[in-house]
């Protein structure tokens, strides 16, 4: 199937892969290192990480994910997706309306990927760094960082993704920890709100009930943590 969402000057930008109309007049918020970096055509996610540990086509997995987020996303098959997005926030973002934006996508890591993955594949502990940088709703454009580990699977990568929106849409990100420790059980309730977005739009499976604004180690992931 010829891709519609992953092509040149369409939706989706990712950044460094040529043909994808990556060369918006923006730049990251903080570019640093580790940090927003380019993406390769291809890469290998060891299994010791999660991965099949064969190369992936790292366009096909972004466009096999936001075709499944469109489907979830279909307000005529699921109308409750679109309707817990717009309670996020004073915008009233519906999913089905965030994903008519533009999208701009980094890789977080180091220059050389390679280098990342065996450090990752090495170590105890690994922190993800995958964040929404920035959203211009008067371009209707938003950046993203994603984190290479995501791309384990199509659907994990799509319930990251509906993740981040959630935090477009409104849903507070986490809080210190210090704040976090003494929070009244009541008050907590919001901070589960992006990750309890994947329940309502057809990514139950993803679904972390103990994730709260940052993303620790989702389930099908042997190590680490990510940032939401």
């Amino acid at each position: 199937m010829a891709a519609t969402w992953v092509t040149a000057g369409g939706k989706v930008s990712l950044y460094g892969l040529s043909g994808t109309g990556d060369l918006w007049d923006r730049s990251p918020d903080s570019p640093r290192t580790p940090g927003p970096k380019r993406w390769p055509e291809t890469m290998t996610i060891p299994v010791s990480l999660g991965g099949s540990g064969r190369a992936i086509k790292v366009r096909e997995v972004f466009e096999a994910a936001f075709v499944a987020m469109a489907r979830m996303a279909n307000p005529k098959t699921n109308a409750g997706c679109d309707t817990y997005f717009k309670a996020l926030g004073p915008r009233e973002y519906a999913l089905s309306q965030l994903l008519t934006w533009k999208f701009l996508i980094y890789r977080y890591g180091s220059a050389d990927i390679e280098t990342d993955l065996r450090t990752m594949s090495a170590a105890a502990t690994y922190t993800k760094g995958t964040e929404t940088l920035s959203a211009h709703p008067g371009t209707s454009m938003v950046q993203i960082m994603i984190d290479p580990l995501e791309l384990t699977s199509a659907s994990r990568l799509a319930a990251t993704l509906v993740h981040e929106l959630a935090h477009v849409a409104g849903a507070p990100g986490r809080p210190s920890d210090a704040d976090w420790n003494i929070m009244p059980a009541k008050e907590r309730k919001g901070y589960y709100a992006a990750e309890s977005a994947l329940k309502k739009c057809g990514f139950s499976e993803q679904h972390d009930p103990d994730i709260y604004g940052v993303i620790n180690g989702r389930t099908g992931i042997a190590q680490g943590s990510r940032l939401a």
